[in-house]
């Protein structure tokens, strides 16, 4: 079948865009059983909940069956393959099941795992379904809950009963590609297009991500082909012009070399240079309107561009692409995988010459291979100046050059002048003339010649291949040819020159020319320009007051002189260091300090300085990657850095023993990142200026690797004694401890774990102990298995302290690992939970037979924010003998000053333990903590905890009272069954008293939303009273904030509470607060979009004259909220019947329907988008839009359809767009072709003016899209 979706579609969808089909197939399932599709929620959605759940199904009455198994049923999508193993940590992590799975269980409902990249067979779904069960079974009524496992097999087949879906997940190509290459010799290559490609057997292709050390040529070609072969595949070529770059995009097509070559008819060419059209990003979007494959193949291609392509690849498009630019420098785009091309070997370019031109000889092949330094342009242009009777080999280098340069034409000083000039500047502007940004003029006058003199030598350059052209931009290159000029003409023209070309170059110029600067270190004329600039009253001499274009130019030219850069960094700090929390560059800065630590010599100085921004508290919300970038120069691989272990830890000592309490978490995480083994990668540019740069140090041998935690963990030794960073640091070496195992003296290591365990026990380095003696047995090590098990012995935690230390305390969910139990049986996990809270109930009986003991451990016990602290307490008052007296202990412990966290958990946990024990001494001793000022921040989780009966309803209105109580403690009681036990009086008096609070009525509302919730899961009916209580705390909200959760609970009050006719008066009241707070602008008209349209489809005249016939306020006004509203939320008029709807049109027909037609969508596509009319670029992505039903009535009911057809027409343009304008105007099209062959003459009339209109205002966008895009994506540079 060609129209449909196939699992590896499925496959191919980014996490995001798998929920987002997951959300739309169930919004289909729902609308077709005759539900509303509000009963669905997901990802990205405005009502979308969090915890496991990325789309829910919340339908409350009726029947629903197939892929949505219950009423209520969750869905948790990822893009990635489940074992059965790995369902257990999705469901319960940290070992407790999700609150939102637990939700689903009260409700009888459905749990469904969605696995884009499973596919399994009756067995394995069968094993994965039996895994879920499990970890649902010791759960009260768990079985009651309904799990099943959709693999990417039954997903496809679910979207394969929505015709209207599939074009979503599958786009493809037709539309001709005018203007754009097939696969053909791109390169101009001196290779026939069948021609061999010439392997290299040295190091040319290096990740930028990946420490591989390099790739060879068949290496290359096959891990390129590997990323593009899939779907979305991504790369970026980078490297010097002329080393290869697009001759190796080629050979990823040829069947010679390596595996798997890619098809040769899926390739798409362009060359930027060439002006192609339509531009890249308009192509692209229109091969993804369709579901062909394609290789995109974008050369020249900028970074702005290559981001551009990247962002509008669709998560489930065909498209692969592919962007080669000459630019090797800060080039780090998303999704992305870079790669630098190295120039090619000596081999390699006499085997290309030999084949070429065979008339040479052998040194000549070889002095033109040297001087061509492994650039095939330069290299070609060379040889093909050889005349016969001369020859090559015995030039000189400045005669060679001088022979690239003229390519057997005369001699030309002005045309070398000119070059000279070009060379100055990455890219330059040939168009612009007379403005104050021209730059040709300012180029010409350097050089003294005229500009249409200039001009005419730029145009001989670009003849002669030496200048390349991008729209009106053009730059000269190669860059070795390029940079040779610039030392020359830096040489050449007088200084005075030059200073008045720099003051009067345009900012863009200005800074092209620093880029250029920063590519000459070894020129001495460069130097003394960067010195000037850097030294007093330079350009770039204050860096705390360098705006963003002096940012630009400090980084291009740091490469020059980095020490002197870095002295200009230092003292800009010594004069006010306080320009670290305000500098708008701050992550400038630290990304060319992490460049400049590359030299040992410089580390601890452009180090120190990183800190420094690191500590920065004010701008740590917008400087985060300061941490990071310390971090990365901590790292064994891919650091940046040459400074070599030993200097790296001791500057980590010199910060621990400064003894500055803000250095603790840099020290922390700098020595973390020492400690890491695997895993290594980095998005940080290496490159720096021309300057040979690496990855930084970069151990190759098993002994420096050794080394380099040897310092490591001596490092750690000396950290740990530090009481400031003892805890953290035996923490990171447990964590580690594992990993670390394999990859050091193990001797060591165990050395330091046993002086661990000789300072206080180190029983949190069990779990890494038992790791490592796991992967001993596999590896069969038995001197390592014995010493290790030795150490594990040692570390077995044994007395109270320990015990607790290792089983209560831990927030982590590795505290189950400590369990001893084999980790292959497949209910590891519940005996694991069972052997933990037995250690901790056994833990609690201890402390309840020890008061002293108690007394001794509470104020950690209280400071955990571990679930097993409650399971501990709750021991205690099952178990005390004395519970008054154990109860007096945590009570003193409690209200201690010195105590820092409140202990709620822990008090919980003993009222839980003492109310199963003991109801009477309960109620007593919450009596005595209510005529307590102290206790009432404690109270609602206590008599939580003890269960809400008539004497706890008593309490917690008297405590809601009190000027003690914090309003957000009552947020205990919005637990749906906390108030089950309460009589409709009671929780009437209860939500009373709250509500009275000041700040009390949110959690009035919460707490009611919660009762309503328990109701409706125990099927029952919400009483009279309830609903008054409903109808009371409705009347008082005032709507005046942004509350996201708020207009969901108010939504379920409203469906729930107001179902009589006299109720309209209080649905009016409402309408009119919401309606005034919005006319005032204090909220958006969607923030309260449930509870309008929930108000509407019970009372949908009220909502229509208070939205478009307001008594009060401008109707325009509050329709153009509603219209923003159309544009990007469901219209709040959806609930109402087409019926209803139109009798109330029908009053006043004349007004009325043209002002409906203002408000609602009208029109839908197969493709929604989160749940709204499609605002952005994804409208471009609908295959085809129709009219609505209510739409198509309102135009042929209407007394004057042209009057509503013009109001649909003028909301054609959304509020809101992103992407193709044009393309969407395209997509209106076919409303107005469905209605060309109406019966109503007047609506023909209508459309065959409207249709002409609309494609002229389609053209005029491609137009103006296709200029702007051109204007962006054709530069150099800036």
């Amino acid at each position: 079948m060609i129209f449909e979706v196939t699992p590896a579609h499925i496959e191919a969808l980014s996490d995001v865009d798998l929920r987002t089909l997951v959300g739309y197939l169930a919004e289909r399932e729902v609308q077709e059983a005759g539900h509303s599709a509000s009963a669905v929620t997901y990802g990205g959605h405005q009502l979308a909940q969090d915890g496991g759940i990325d789309v829910r199904v919340a339908l409350t009455e009726g029947t629903i069956d197939g892929f949505i198994p219950r009423l209520a049923t969750g869905y948790q999508a990822k893009a990635e393959d489940f074992s059965a193993a790995s369902i257990t940590k999705e469901m319960r992590p940290k070992g407790k099941l999700r609150e939102s799975i637990r939700d689903l269980i009260t409700k009888s409902g459905a749990y469904i795992i969605v696995s884009s990249k499973g596919s399994v067979s009756d067995t394995s779904l069968a094993n994965r379904k039996k895994a879920m069960a499990d970890a649902v079974a010791h759960e009260q009524n768990g079985m009651s809950l309904f799990v099943d496992f959709y693999d990417k097999r039954r997903i496809a087949t679910w979207v394969n009963q929505n015709p209207g879906i599939i074009p979503w997940v599958r786009e493809c190509v037709g539309v001709p590609i005018s203007g754009w290459r097939p696969f053909e010799d791109w390169s101009s290559s001196p290779e026939a297009m069948d021609g061999h490609y010439l392997q290299d057997d040295g190091l040319r292709l290096i990740s930028s991500r990946q420490n591989d050390g390099g790739l060879k040529a068949v290496e290359a070609i096959d891990r390129l082909r590997s990323i593009l072969k899939k779907p979305k595949g991504v790369v970026r070529l980078v490297g010097l012009s002329g080393v290869g770059k697009t001759r190796l995009v080629q050979a990823l097509f040829d069947d010679r070399i390596g595996k798997s070559p890619l098809d040769k008819r899926l390739a798409v060419y362009a060359d930027m240079g060439e002006n192609p059209d339509p531009v890249p990003a308009e192509l692209l979007s229109r091969i993804q309107t369709n579901d062909q494959r394609c290789v995109l193949i974008v050369d020249n291609c900028g970074t702005d561009l290559h981001r551009k392509l990247v962002a509008r690849l669709s998560a489930d498009t065909q498209v692969s692409l592919v962007t080669v630019e000459y630019d090797i420098g800060d080039d780090e785009p998303e999704n992305t995988d870079v790669f630098k091309l190295e120039p090619a070997s000596k081999e390699v370019i006499e085997n290309v010459l030999k084949r070429r031109y065979p008339k040479l000889s052998a040194p000549e092949f070889r002095i033109i291979a040297e001087f061509s330094e492994g650039n095939f342009r330069v290299a070609l242009a060379l040889a093909n100046t050889s005349t016969s009777g001369q020859s090559l080999a015995n030039l000189k280098d400045a005669e060679l050059f001088n022979r690239l340069f003229r390519q057997k034409n005369e001699h030309n000083p002005g045309l070398l002048r000119a070059a000279e000039v070009c060379s100055l500047v990455y890219s330059f502007d040939v168009e612009a003339r007379d403005s104050d940004q021209a730059e040709l003029p300012l180029l010409a006058m350097l050089v003294g010649q005229s500009v249409s003199e200039f001009h005419g030598h730029v145009t001989e350059l670009k003849r002669r291949q030496l200048v390349q052209a991008r729209a009106r931009w053009r730059a000269l290159l190669p860059h070795a040819l390029a940079l040779r000029l610039a030392k020359l003409a830096l040489e050449d023209f007088p200084a005075d020159d030059l200073r008045k070309f720099i003051q009067r170059a345009p900012t863009r110029l200005l800074k092209s020319f620093s880029r250029r600067l920063g590519c000459l270190h070894d020129s001495q004329p460069a130097q003394m320009i960067v010195n000037e600039w850097l030294s007093n009253g330079g350009m770039i001499a204050e860096v705390e007051n360098l705006g963003p274009v002096g940012m630009v130019i400090l980084d291009n030219v740091a490469p020059v002189h980095p020490e002197a850069v870095l002295k200009s960094i230092e003292r800009a700090v010594a004069r006010d260091d306080k320009f670290l929390d305000a500098h708008l560059n701050g992550e400038g800065l630290v990304g060319l300090l992490r460049s400049l630590a590359f030299e040992s010599a410089l580390f601890d100085r452009a180090i120190g300085l990183i800190a420094l921004f690191a500590r920065s508290k004010s701008a740590s919300s917008r400087m985060g990657d300061a941490v990071n970038v310390f971090n990365s120069l901590f790292h064994c691989y891919l650091s940046g850095t040459h400074a070599p272990p030993t200097q790296r830890a001791n500057f980590l000592r010199k910060l621990a023993v400064r003894g500055l309490e803000e250095d603790v978490p840099l020290i922390l995480s700098g020595f973390k990142a020492m400690l890491e083994c695997a895993r290594f990668s980095s998005s940080y540019r290496f490159e720096f200026g021309a300057r040979k740069r690496d990855f930084g140090f970069n151990p190759s041998t098993y002994d420096e690797r050794l080394d380099w935690y040897a310092s490591a963990l001596s490092l750690a030794d000396d950290l740990v004694k530090l009481p400031a960073l003892k805890t953290s640091v035996r923490s990171i070496v447990a964590v580690q401890f594992s990993a670390l195992s394999s990859n050091v003296r193990l001797d060591d290591l165990i050395d330091l774990a046993e002086r661990f365990v000789g300072d206080g026990g180190w029983s949190e380095g069990l779990v890494g102990v038992r790791e490592a003696l796991r992967q001993a047995i596999e590896e069969k090590d038995d001197e390592s298995l014995s010493k290790l098990k030795s150490l594990e012995l040692k570390l077995v935690p044994r007395t109270l302290s320990n015990r607790i230390a290792s089983y209560v305390l831990p927030a982590q969910w590795d505290v189950l690992q400590l369990a001893d139990v084999d980790f292959d049986d497949k209910d590891w996990y519940e005996k694991s939970q069972k052997i933990i809270e037995e250690s901790c109930e056994s833990i609690g009986a201890e402390l309840a037979a020890d008061l002293e003991a108690l007394r001794l451990y509470l104020p950690e016990l209280l400071a955990s924010k571990s679930e097993r602290a409650f399971s501990v307490a709750k021991a205690i008052g099952k178990r005390a003998f004395d519970p008054s007296a154990a109860w007096k202990v945590i009570g003193d412990a409690v209200l201690n000053p010195a105590q820092v966290d409140s202990g709620r958990t822990f008090l919980g946990g003993f009222i839980l333990g003492l109310s199963e024990r003991d109801r009477n001494l309960t109620n007593k001793l919450l009596d005595i903590a209510l005529k307590n000022d102290e206790w009432h921040v404690f109270l609602p989780f206590m008599q939580l905890c003890a269960g809400i009966d008539s004497a706890g309803c008593r309490r917690m209105i008297a405590v809601s009272q009190s000027p003690a109580l914090t309003t957000s403690s009552l947020r205990d009681l919005t637990v749906a069954k906390s108030t089950r036990a309460l009589g409709e009086a009671e929780f009437k008096a209860l939500l009373t008293a709250i509500a009275a609070r000041e700040d009390g009525l949110d959690v009035a509302i919460e707490i009611l939303y919660g009762r309503l919730s328990f109701l409706s899961l125990e099927n029952m009916l919400v009483s009279k009273v309830e609903r008054d209580v409903a109808r009371a705390l409705l009347l008082r909200v005032s709507f005046d904030e942004k509350k996201i959760q708020e207009s969901h609970m108010l939504s379920e009050l409203i469906r729930r509470c107001l179902v009589n006719p006299e109720d309209s008066e209080i649905a009016e009241d409402i309408c009119l607060r919401l309606f005034d707070v919005m006319d005032r602008r204090k909220i958006s008209s969607w923030n309260y979009g449930e509870v309008l349209a929930e108000l509407a489809c019970i009372f949908p005249r009220v909502v229509l004259e208070a939205m478009l016939e307001p008594e009060n306020g401008d109707a325009e006004v509050r329709r153009r909220h509603f219209i923003h509203f159309r544009d990007n939320r469901l219209c709040p008029l959806r609930k109402i019947s087409d019926d209803d709807l139109l009798t109330w049109a029908r009053e006043k027909a004349e007004v009325r329907f043209p002002a409906i037609a203002t408000v609602i969508h009208g029109w839908a596509g197969s493709k929604p988008v989160q749940n709204r009319e499609v605002k952005s670029e994804g409208d471009d992505l609908i295959d085809v839009l129709k009219w609505t039903p209510t739409a198509l009535r309102l135009i042929h009911e209407a007394p004057n359809p042209v009057s509503v057809l013009q109001e649909f027409e003028a909301h054609f343009i959304p509020s809101g767009w992103t992407g193709s304008l044009a393309e969407i105007l395209s997509r209106r099209e076919a409303l107005l072709v469905a209605l060309t062959d109406d019966p109503d003459p007047r609506i023909q009339d209508w459309v065959r003016a409207a249709i002409p209109k609309l494609h002229d205002a389609v053209e005029r966008g491609r137009r103006h899209e296709a200029d702007a895009d051109r204007e962006r994506d054709e530069r150099f540079d800036w």
